[in-house]
């Protein structure tokens, strides 16, 4: 439990309390020290919540408090049906893509850039899941390695602007790597601020080959380029 609390502490959403974590050990294992959700541990937390149940359960039966031990069972079954039971992926496949992946290409990567922010891991894979498409940007090579190489992804993260011989040759650079499309991500909810961060990315980039849903895309194959990927 105390390492699926993470590497940060926060009171809120956006408050974070710079305090030593448990989590922070994992920094000492070759391997471990990769993962980027810790909520992962909760597994063990519930196999061992599970056990001490049926335990509950047994006690309660063999003092024939039956009655209490069927409402027992019945929340636990309404927990399943209607509470925290994950159903990625079977649900996000009744999801219908964002309008920002309108113009996704047949084939190729996504790279997923949230803008002047971050988003959690499940973000992408659920992006994954419903696009059908291998997304980067989170696991092997983070975003920070990649604010590193493309000044458009460290536009977007907040840092410097790009030229136009930058942006171009981000671009071709994503697509012989087999990056097809980038789709800039707007993490806070509300339409004026996709709208800010549309017309911030549009200003630099051009306009976008589709929009919508807090995704803002690019196919990285840009008119008048060569479509050959190494």
């Amino acid at each position: 439990l105390l390492f699926a609390l993470g590497p940060e502490f926060s009171w809120a959403r956006g408050s974070e309390v710079d305090l030593p974590m448990p989590a922070d050990l994992l920094s000492l294992f070759p391997g471990l020290d990769q993962m980027g959700t810790t909520l992962r541990f909760m597994t063990g937390v519930a196999f061992v919540l599970v056990v001490g149940l049926a335990f509950l359960v047994e006690s309660i039966s063999v003092h024939r408090r039956r009655i209490f031990a069927s409402i027992v069972l019945l929340l636990i079954a309404a927990e399943w049906v209607f509470g925290t039971v994950p159903s990625v992926p079977m649900q996000a496949r009744a999801f219908q893509p964002p309008a920002g992946f309108d113009a996704l290409p047949e084939t190729g990567a996504v790279m997923g850039v949230p803008i002047k922010s971050k988003v959690p891991p499940e973000a992408h894979l659920w992006n994954g899941l419903v696009i059908e498409r291998p997304v980067v940007g989170y696991c092997k090579t983070s975003i920070l390695d990649y604010r590193e190489r493309y000044g458009m992804v460290n536009y977007a993260q907040g840092g410097i602007l790009p030229n136009s011989a930058t942006i171009a040759s981000d671009f071709e650079h994503m697509h012989k790597n087999g990056i097809s499309y980038l789709a800039f991500l707007v993490p806070l909810p509300g339409e004026d601020q996709f709208k800010r961060s549309r017309t911030r990315i549009e200003a630099v980039l051009g306009p976008a080959d589709a929009a919508g849903d807090g995704v803002i895309g690019y196919r990285t194959l840009r008119p008048g380029a060569s479509p050959t990927q190494d």
